[in-house]
């Protein structure tokens, strides 16, 4: 099937977005790696803690999960439910797909940007800050990343409704 100009433009935007995001989740990545592993020597070998240091593991962890997502949707690699779709062929597998993602995916994604944007407005203008006294300010940030991770599953699901070609195209390097 040969896409038109804008769906061509579109699909590069998606794989620069998609490439950028799994570099952001590689750098979290290893930043949760290492600051869990300089707490717990810090802790265990010299008695000292940060509240700081133990936020920044949570946010690292917290804004990870949420970016894996559109990007274990990229790659095939989320937990579904192949009731319909597991003894159908590979066309009708797409097709079961494309319909999910238009009449299910996508719209949760749009559902949840709609009721989570108040929170996240509100987390703005208050510049919520950690959970615990002396802890890591900045909790505001990683709740904006919500709404990111679901405008870039939607970025996604429209660019795999779109390109078949696109799934098992790559893995995780």
């Amino acid at each position: 099937m040969k896409l038109g100009k804008p769906i061509q433009h579109f699909l590069l935007v998606a794989e620069s977005l998609h490439h950028a995001n799994l570099g952001v989740c590689k750098l979290l990545l290893a930043l949760l790696f290492s600051t869990q592993f300089s707490v717990v020597v810090m802790r265990y070998l010299f008695a000292i803690g940060f509240v700081e240091l133990q936020d920044f593991v949570l946010y690292c962890f917290a804004t990870l999960s949420i970016l894996g997502i559109p990007i274990a949707l990229r790659l095939d690699k989320h937990v579904r439910v192949d009731i319909f779709r597991a003894s159908g062929a590979t066309a009708s597998a797409r097709r079961i797909d494309q319909i999910s993602y238009a009449l299910l995916l996508i719209p949760l994604a749009i559902v949840t940007i709609y009721y989570a944007m108040p929170l996240v407005q509100y987390s703005w203008e208050i510049k919520e800050g950690a959970r615990e006294t002396g802890g890591l300010g900045g909790y505001y940030l990683v709740m904006m990343m919500l709404p990111i991770a679901c405008l870039l599953i939607i970025i996604q699901a429209l660019a795999l409704f779109f390109d078949k070609s696109l799934i098992h195209s790559e893995e995780v390097g």
